[in-house]
C-alpha cells in the first residue's frame, strides 16, 4: 500500500511547507530546472504541484486524492496511480521526473523499472531526493519518528539512488546539489552546483538506455579484455534475430538477447577477473528479468 494516509490527514500542513522554507524550496525548484531535459515530462508523486506547475509539467500520477484535489486547482491533470504501476503503456514517454518521491514508494526498485518500462529509448528519468549521508538527511533519520510525514520514509543515499538506476538500465547523465546549510539556516535561494558529496538535496538526470547500448557495451568490454571474437558471434546472434519483433513482440526478443549476452559475460567472467564483467553482468541478468517481467505483463496466462 502507498504511503499515503500521512498526507491524506495532513494536506495542508504537507502544502505549507513550501511556504515556510520558500528559499529551500526555490534552491530545490532551481536545481530540477537545472538538469530538466526541453521536452515534455510527467510527475510521478506530483503531490500538490509545487514543483510541476512551475516547471510547466501538465501531467501528473498520484496516490493521494486529497494532494491531487490541490495540484489540479493549480492546472495539472493527475491521473490516480503509484510509481510501480504507472497507467501508461511502454515506450510512451520522453521525460519522468520524481521530486522526493523515491523515499516513499513500497518498492524504489519496481518503481525505477516500472520507469524504464514505460519512457522510450533515450527518454529520461529526473530524481530529486534529500542525500541520507548529508547534513539534512542526517537530521531526517535522527527525527525520523517524529515526523508525520517521514515516519515511514525510506532514504537513500546518492550511491544508492546511482546504483538503482544503472542496475535498471539508465546512463546517469548529470548530478547536480543544492542546500548546503542546515534547513533553518537557509535565508535566500542557494546555488547549485555540480556533482554531490556536500549539498543536501540532490538532482540526478539519467537516461534509458536502450538494448543497442547495452549491445555495444559488451562489444566495448570484449575489447579491453581482449576477446574481440564475441564480437561477430554477437553480430550473428543480432542478425538471426532481425523481424521477430514482429512476430513475437519487442520484449520477447529484447529478453533473448539479453539472455544471450548473460551466457557470454558468464564465459567472460570464468575468463577473466575483472570488475567491470561482474558489473555489466549483473545489470545485463536485471534487464533480462525486467523483459521477462514485461513479457509476463504484457502476455498474462489465460485461467482455465
Amino acid at each position: 500500500m502507498p504511503k499515503i494516509k500521512p498526507f491524506e490527514e495532513h494536506t495542508e500542513r504537507y502544502d505549507n511547507w513550501f511556504e515556510r522554507h520558500k528559499y529551500a524550496y526555490l534552491s530545490e525548484l532551481n536545481a530540477i530546472r537545472e538538469i530538466m531535459p526541453s521536452r515534455d515530462c510527467v510527475e510521478v508523486g506530483v503531490g500538490t504541484g509545487r514543483f510541476a506547475e512551475p516547471l510547466g509539467i501538465k501531467l501528473g500520477v498520484e496516490p493521494s486524492k486529497k494532494m491531487a484535489e490541490i495540484a489540479e486547482k493549480r492546472g495539472i491533470k493527475v491521473i490516480e496511480g503509484v510509481a510501480e504501476n504507472l497507467p501508461f503503456p511502454d515506450n510512451s514517454l520522453d521525460c519522468i521526473l520524481m521530486v522526493t518521491t523515491i523515499c516513499f514508494v513500497d518498492d524504489p526498485e519496481k518503481a525505477i523499472k516500472e520507469a524504464y518500462r514505460v519512457l522510450k529509448p533515450g527518454g529520461h528519468i529526473i530524481i530529486g531526493f534529500i542525500d541520507r549521508e548529508s547534513e539534512i538527511g542526517r537530521e531526517y533519520e535522527r527525527n525520523k519518528e517524529k515526523s508525520v510525514f517521514y515516519r515511514e520514509a525510506r532514504f537513500f543515499s546518492t550511491r544508492e539512488i546511482i546504483d538503482l538506476l544503472e542496475k535498471s538500465g539508465f546512463k546517469v547523465e548529470r548530478i547536480v546539489q543544492t542546500l548546503f546549510h542546515p534547513l533553518n539556516e537557509i535565508k535566500d535561494i542557494e546555488p547549485v552546483e555540480e556533482g554531490f558529496g556536500k549539498g543536501s538535496f540532490v538532482g540526478i538526470r539519467a537516461r534509458k538506455k536502450d538494448v543497442n547500448d547495452i549491445v555495444e557495451d559488451v562489444k566495448s568490454l570484449a575489447r579491453e579484455v581482449g576477446e574481440e571474437g564475441i564480437i561477430e558471434t554477437i553480430d550473428r546472434f543480432i542478425k538471426l534475430n532481425e523481424g521477430l519483433e514482429k512476430t513475437r513482440g519487442e520484449h520477447f526478443v529484447k529478453a533473448g538477447i539479453y539472455g544471450f549476452l548473460e551466457g557470454l559475460l558468464t564465459t567472460l567472467k570464468l575468463k577473466h577477473n575483472n570488475d567491470n564483467i561482474i558489473k555489466l553482468l549483473d545489470t545485463v541478468k536485471r534487464m533480462r528479468e525486467q523483459e521477462e517481467y514485461f513479457l509476463r505483463k504484457s502476455n498474462p496466462p489465460i485461467s482455465e
